[in-house]
């Protein structure tokens, strides 16, 4: 995971701060999938994530009004996939990232668009709402949560190479954080009745090479066969 302020810079009338942008970004490395009964219905599950989740550590209490900003991204050169399986009756995408366990009243909270940075023939992605949260006094919880439920349909495939959502945080927010991140992924549940009787979907979320790259590691392999000839 990468964190970084930047753009550092005297808050106008606010003396002794500082005016920042803070970035989280993580690039999404780790994959896995389940299929199976659960509650008298079968589940696929699928989930990419940043393997090195790492520490959040700001000092808002240092700063002005700061832009927060959280960015899931797919390695260079490659998409982050959704392909909701056919013929699932519902399914359920979680993108989120949080820091901490305690989460108290007085808090800052926004409710911001999630924005992609969409892949050339991809289906259009939703305009969705993320809730980007950082506690009261006392606590230690940060998070940035959008659930996407039934919202993206079933056949249809996505392709992006990164989300991310930003919001105001202003200079009266105060709060210190030093705590370790514990979740940073997209994840997804498809289901479906037992009499429907699925397939296993496997990996339906997942990262790709992008066109671009399959071409040329094609390329790649012509060309390391025709000099062992």
């Amino acid at each position: 995971m990468q964190l970084k302020a930047i753009g550092l810079a005297a808050a106008a009338g606010v003396a002794g701060a500082a005016q920042a942008d803070v970035d989280i970004v993580g690039v999404m490395t780790e994959q896995s999938n389940t299929f199976g009964i659960d509650n008298n219905e079968i589940e696929s599950t699928a989930w990419i994530g940043v393997a090195d989740l790492g520490s959040f550590s700001q000092s808002f209490s240092q700063l002005g009004d700061t832009s927060w900003r959280v960015e899931w991204r797919a390695p260079a050169g490659q998409f982050i996939e959704i392909a909701v399986p056919a013929t699932a009756r519902r399914s359920v995408l979680a993108v989120e990232w949080s820091s901490g366990t305690s989460n108290r009243t007085g808090r800052f909270e926004g409710q911001v668009p999630l924005v992609p940075d969409m892949a050339p023939g991809s289906n259009a992605f939703p305009i969705v709402q993320m809730n980007m949260s950082l506690t009261g006094p006392e606590g230690d919880r940060a998070e940035a949560v959008a659930e996407l439920d039934n919202v993206l349909l079933p056949g249809e495939v996505y392709r992006f190479t990164a989300l991310r959502a930003a919001v105001k945080v202003p200079a009266s927010y105060s709060m210190d954080f030093d705590q370790p991140v514990g979740t940073f992924e997209i994840s997804g549940v498809a289901e479906w009745d037992i009499s429907d009787n699925p397939t296993d979907p496997g990996q339906w979320i997942r990262v790709v090479p992008s066109p671009g790259t399959a071409t040329l590691f094609g390329i790649g392999l012509i060309a390391a066969n025709r000099r062992r000839r």
